[in-house]
C-alpha cells in the first residue's frame, strides 16, 4: 500500500511540474470553502497533499516502529539471549551458528534504531509539504517557506545515510552471490555429506530450502523462561539439520538432494546477482532525486544570482535559479515515479496505470470544472431560489453526460439532441 501511495504522488508531482491535462481544469483552483490564501489550491494540489498527509503519517510510523521493536526491544532481547546462550558454554557446531547469528542480530538492530531515526524524520518533513499543497506555508501558521525549507534540509541529511546503506547492501548482495556460487562448487564434488568447515551461519541459511529463521526473529519481550526453553530447542532443531547434512550417508537420495541443492544455489546466485543490480539501479535514481530536491535548498539559500560562488554555479549546471528549481524538483519527482515502478508493476499494469491516470483526469476534472462553475453561478444569480434547483438539475445533466463525452472525439462532444435535451432545464 505503501509503495503504491508513493508511486502515485510522485506521478501526480510529475503531472503538476509539466501542467499536464490543463484542459480539465486540475490546475485551477478548487473553490474549497478555506480562507485565503488556502482557496488558492487546485484539485490536484488536494490530492497531492492527501497522499503526501498519508507519507507523514505511514513514514513517521514506519520509523518509529523500526527504532522500537526493531530497534531497542529487538536488542534488549537478543542481549538477553546471548547472556543465556553463553552461560550454557556450549561449543558445538550447533552452538556456533546460535552465536554467528545473535551477533548479526544485535548488528542489525543497532542499525534499525539509526535508520528508523532517518526515516522518521523524513516522514515528519512531509508535515511542511502538506502545509505547502495546501498554500498554508504561505502564511506563518508553521513558520512559512523558510519552516519548508528546514524540512527539506532534513530530509536531505536525512537521505545521506540511506544511500550509503543502499550501496552496502548492493555490495552485500553481489557478496552473497560469490558466496552461494563458492558453496555450489563444493556440493558438487559431495558425495554422501557436507563437511562441517564450510558451514557458517550464512551458508547453513542457504542450505536450507527455506530461510533458517530462529525462534527469536519478530518476537520481543519473551521472559527469561521463554528465552530459555527456546535456546535449547533451537539447539536441538539445529543439531538434527546438521547431522542430515554432514553424517556420512551411503545412499543414494542424500546423494541427489545435494545435488539438487547445488542446482538450486546456481540459480539462487545469478537472482541474487541481479537484485544487487537492482539495488545499485535504485542508489542511482535516489540520488538524481537527493541531488534534485538539493538544488532547492541551494537556490534558497543563494538567491542572489549576481553573487554567486562558481561552485554555487557548477552545482547547478549553469542554469538560473529558477530553472534550477523547477528541473531538481522534476528530477526528482520523475525518479521516485520510476522507483516505484519496479516493484509493484510489470509493463501490462503499467499501461493500465497510464489509462487510469488519463481516464481519470479528464473526467473528474471535467466534472470538477463543470460543477464549480454551476454552484458560483448559482451564488451570484438574482433568482436565488429557482436557481439553486436549476445548478443542481444542470450539474447532474453535466455529471451524467460528461462521463460519456469526455471520452468521445472532440468534433462529436455535443450532437444536436443533446443541446436540446440542455436547453430544456430552465435557465439553460
Amino acid at each position: 500500500m505503501d509503495t503504491v501511495v508513493q508511486l502515485v504522488r510522485n506521478g501526480l508531482c510529475c503531472i503538476k511540474d509539466w501542467n499536464l491535462f490543463a484542459e480539465t481544469g486540475i490546475h485551477e483552483a478548487a473553490q474549497l470553502p478555506l480562507p485565503a490564501p488556502l482557496n488558492k489550491t487546485t484539485l490536484l494540489e488536494v490530492l497531492i497533499g492527501l497522499t503526501q498527509a498519508y507519507a507523514f503519517f505511514s513514514v513517521s510510523m514506519s520509523g518509529f516502529n523500526l527504532i522500537l521493536n526493531n530497534g531497542f526491544r529487538k536488542l534488549r532481547t537478543v542481549q538477553n539471549l546471548q547472556e543465556k546462550h553463553q552461560r550454557k558454554r556450549g561449543d558445538t557446531p550447533a552452538d556456533d551458528l546460535v552465536r554467528q547469528r545473535l551477533a548479526k542480530e544485535k548488528t542489525a538492530a543497532q542499525k534499525n534504531i539509526f535508520i528508523g531515526f532517518n526515516v522518521m524524520s523524513i516522514g515528519l518533513a512531509f508535515f511542511w509539504l502538506v502545509g505547502n499543497s495546501f498554500h498554508v506555508t504561505e502564511t506563518d501558521w508553521i513558520g512559512g517557506v523558510q519552516a519548508l525549507i528546514h524540512a527539506l534540509t532534513v530530509m536531505e541529511i536525512c537521505l545521506v545515510p540511506l544511500l550509503y546503506y543502499m550501496i552496502a547492501d548492493a555490495i552485500q548482495l553481489i557478496g552473497r552471490a560469490a558466496v552461494m556460487e563458492y558453496l555450489a562448487k563444493i556440493l558438487r564434488k559431495c558425495t554422501d555429506k557436507v563437511p562441517h568447515v564450510i558451514l557458517t551461519d550464512e551458508t547453513f541459511a542457504f542450505l536450507l530450502q527455506k530461510e533458517w529463521t530462529p525462534f527469536w526473529n519478530g518476537k520481543s519481550g519473551l521472559d527469561d523462561a521463554e528465552q530459555e526453553k527456546g535456546i535449547s530447542e533451537e539447539l536441538a532443531n539445529l543439531v538434527s539439520e546438521l547431522e542430515s547434512w554432514t553424517q556420512d550417508k551411503d545412499n543414494k537420495a542424500m546423494k541427489a538432494t545435494i545435488q539438487k541443492t547445488a542446482a538450486r544455489l546456481e540459480t539462487d546466485a545469478v537472482t541474487t546477482r541481479y537484485e544487487a543490480y537492482r539495488e545499485f539501479l535504485y542508489f542511482i535514481l535516489n540520488f538524481v532525486a537527493f541531488y534534485g530536491y538539493m538544488l532547492a535548498v541551494l537556490v534558497f539559500y543563494r538567491d542572489n544570482e549576481d553573487d554567486q560562488h562558481v561552485s554555487v554555479r557548477t552545482l547547478k549546471f549553469g542554469l538560473n535559479n529558477a530553472d534550477a528549481d523547477w528541473t531538481g524538483n522534476f528530477a526528482g519527482d520523475l525518479m521516485w515515479t520510476i522507483g516505484e515502478i519496479n516493484p509493484v508493476l510489470d509493463a501490462t499494469h503499467l499501461l493500465l496505470l497510464l489509462t487510469f491516470y488519463f481516464a481519470a483526469f479528464r473526467t473528474f476534472g471535467h466534472l470538477w470544472k463543470s460543477c464549480t462553475v454551476e454552484l458560483v453561478e448559482a451564488k451570484t444569480h438574482k433568482a436565488q431560489d429557482r436557481l439553486e434547483t436549476v445548478s443542481c438539475q444542470k450539474i447532474v445533466f453535466n455529471v451524467l453526460y460528461n462521463m460519456i463525452a469526455v471520452y468521445l472525439p472532440r468534433g462529436r462532444r455535443c450532437s444536436d439532441g443533446q443541446r436540446k435535451w440542455a436547453s430544456a432545464f430552465p435557465g439553460s
